[in-house]
């Protein structure tokens, strides 16, 4: 299941659609809690990775009941990027979790404490807010050694017999990055790699976020071509299903009487037209370039006849 919030004026603005991808992804996640450690997300852009993050945080949260004795809480946070030369790179990412779980962390707690030393404060006060899942968004901007400060978290935790588990969620090259530390690779229990929709997972989506799609026909050959065309021009990447039907949108309001294959086309075709124009007024296409040289010439041609004469 997928929770989605898009802001447009004409379009559905609360989106809930069930995927295989969705719930697979939820499935073999909480099944990895009880070896607790890491699991690891990838996949390309736009894939809904963060998305399917929020609906398990925000569902299982509101679901949470504090006499269940199964029940546990869950966060979901992006992290800003700590390069490897940042120094006391652990210390910055136990501090970053702190934000994210918990407030600010004081200055001086964070200049005098050891990294140990947070590192089991930050797990005792888990245990008291009854938190087990941390999913850790853009997890690829993190160095190494960033990244080996949670693993000293999730070790933490294990000697203090609390179970928690760590989500890393991030693009098709996480997976190498972990790979390079033995340390860290060893810790994780989990792998899932978030997959393009499939079309009919594409007409689902496009239905719930908006009406026209909403009142095809699925048997009908017309109203299908033009689903499989928007899956073909997208991807069937979600990411890019919801901003197309934006554009194809202003495209219906404006032209409510023109073939919607063409207004398809050109909902997609859009961005890239205005890209082509923009390259073309910085001088970055061969057309730019071809036409500046076609001046300077005429304008080098016009000094040198007046010379002549």
């Amino acid at each position: 299941m997928m929770s989605q919030t898009l802001r447009f004026p004409t379009i559905k603005q609360e989106v809930i659609v069930v995927t295989g991808m969705m719930k697979y992804a939820s499935k073999i996640t909480l099944d990895a809690h009880c070896n607790c450690g890491f699991v690891v997300w990838s996949g390309g852009v736009g894939r809904g990775k963060t998305m399917c993050a929020r609906w398990i945080t925000e569902e299982l949260n509101r679901q949470y009941d504090p006499q269940d004795m199964g029940a546990f809480r869950l966060r979901h946070y992006e992290v800003g990027k700590v390069p490897p030369w940042a120094g006391r790179e652990e210390k910055i990412a136990i501090r970053s979790l702190w934000h994210a779980t918990i407030g600010s962390m004081d200055e001086g707690m964070y200049r005098k404490y050891p990294v140990e030393a947070q590192a089991e404060l930050l797990v005792h006060s888990w245990k008291r807010m009854n938190l087990q899942f941390v999913f850790v968004d853009e997890a690829g901007r993190l160095s190494l050694n960033a990244i080996d400060g949670l693993v000293l978290v999730s070790d933490t935790a294990g000697n203090m017999k609390w179970p928690l588990t760590f989500v890393l969620i991030g693009m098709d090259d996480l997976p190498v990055k972990v790979g390079m530390n033995e340390r860290i690779k060893r810790r994780i229990h989990q792998w899932c790699y978030f997959q393009p929709y499939k079309l009919n997972e594409t007409w689902d989506l496009l239905a719930a976020l908006h009406i026209y799609f909403a009142g095809l026909d699925r048997k009908k050959s017309a109203d299908k071509e033009q689903v499989e065309l928007i899956h073909q021009l997208t991807g069937g990447i979600p990411g890019f299903i919801a901003p197309f039907v934006s554009r194809f949108d202003s495209m219906l309001r404006d032209h409510p009487a023109i073939n919607p294959i063409i207004n398809i086309r050109a909902a997609h075709f859009q961005p890239s037209r205005e890209e082509e124009r923009i390259k073309q007024e910085m001088g970055l296409t061969p057309k730019r370039k071809l036409r500046d040289k076609v001046s300077e010439e005429s304008k080098g041609g016009t000094k040198d006849a007046g010379k002549e004469q």
